[in-house]
């Protein structure tokens, strides 16, 4: 957003009632509705998302990110949060699941590796008594 921008200043009123709906009236939504001001402090951040016109509306999670091209009214806003913050807490719980599975392979592949190991394998709970 700019200060100066005549659409940010029109799009502030319904900005701050899906800040409302999202922030306040159910903070675990799963969205934070936020804006940057790219003509100060956040011209950095801008830069990074590619911000060339304002107000440029952006679901950011993580790496990736969703840019808004739709009505500027709540109803078609909010959906448009929901949806994408749906699908990105989709997607985390899917990397959570993968990250899961292959600490279990590797935790396997270690446990096999130590049973054909003649080696002692001590750790910070048995370290001290084993020396």
């Amino acid at each position: 957003y700019a200060p100066w921008c005549g659409h940010c200043k029109a799009l502030a009123p319904t900005w701050e009632d899906l800040a409302t709906q999202f922030n306040v009236d159910n903070p675990k939504r799963g969205a934070t509705i936020a804006k940057v001001d790219c003509t100060a402090e956040g011209k950095q951040v801008c830069s990074k998302y590619g911000v060339k016109g304002f107000p440029t509306l952006k679901l950011i999670h993580g790496d990736e990110e969703a840019k808004y091209e739709g009505a500027r009214t709540l109803e078609p806003l909010a959906a448009f949060a929901e949806k994408d913050v749906q699908g990105a807490a989709e997607a985390a719980r899917k990397a959570e699941e993968e990250a899961a599975r292959k600490a279990e392979e590797e935790a396997k592949a270690e446990a096999a590796v130590r049973a054909k190991s003649d080696v002692v394998w001590l750790n910070d709970d048995d370290f001290d008594a084993a020396v």
